[in-house]
């Protein structure tokens, strides 16, 4: 259910918002977030890497850091300790 919601979120946002903008860039992380989570990983990290540059405009704290977490979590299940490495905090 989360993944239809979100992709419902983004083809709401879409004729207003592009992934630059915070509202879109939640709706394409919440998205990759879920298809993480149906170990959809390629869709996943094109999403979730695509939020990042938005997410940093977000009013909400912390939102930049979820994002990442969630790129860390992604590469990790999918066996791809590397391309985690690059997103887990200093």
């Amino acid at each position: 259910d989360a993944a239809a919601d979100a992709a419902a979120a983004e083809r709401i946002l879409a004729p207003n918002f592009d992934a630059s903008q915070w509202q879109m860039a939640m709706a394409l992380n919440a998205h990759g977030a879920a298809l993480a989570g149906l170990n959809a990983y390629p869709e996943a990290e094109r999403k979730l890497l695509e939020s990042l540059k938005g997410l940093s405009s977000a009013p909400m704290p912390g939102a930049v850091a979820k994002g990442r977490q969630r790129l860390v979590a992604l590469y990790t299940e999918w066996g791809k300790p590397d391309a985690a490495a690059r997103y887990v905090p200093q």
